[in-house]
């Protein structure tokens, strides 16, 4: 019988994997992690092996920007505390990040003219006032 061993101990099959699980889940398949981030993920001990994986890769599509692209994130967001351990934010933190960065953006793109960052986000101005304040981005 072949046992195949942990994916803490195939740390090179870690980028084939990612590549293999973006192609599947996006519609592209042709995003990349950032190298720092990628070295996070290779160095990461993978409990939950490749499913954990795959799971991490298929949530970052999700986030991305709705053409199959990962969403961006940083080696402090996939790590936390230093340790090793893969970040165990809820679906709905991570969702409310990525929504606080459209939103900072949308604001750059407009100049920080509230009305226009509302119709770029295609949201009532009333509601970005809301996350403005939920969020606690200062202007």
């Amino acid at each position: 019988m072949f046992v195949l061993p942990p994916l803490k101990e195939r740390r090179e099959d870690i980028p084939l994997l990612i590549r293999h699980f973006t192609a599947l889940y996006s519609d592209n398949g042709d995003s990349e992690l950032g190298n720092e981030v990628l070295e996070a993920f290779t160095q990461h001990t993978w409990p939950g092996n490749v499913r954990e994986l795959q799971n991490q890769i298929q949530r970052m599509i999700s986030l991305g920007d709705g053409n199959g692209q990962l969403a961006s994130i940083q080696k402090t967001e996939f790590m936390s505390n230093g340790k090793d351990n893969c970040s165990q934010s809820s679906l709905n933190e991570l969702v409310a990040g990525y929504e606080k960065e459209q939103i900072i953006n949308a604001l750059k793109l407009s100049e920080y003219v509230k009305s226009k960052a509302a119709k770029l986000l295609n949201i009532p101005e009333a509601t970005l006032y809301r996350k403005l304040k939920l969020y606690d981005i200062k202007l």
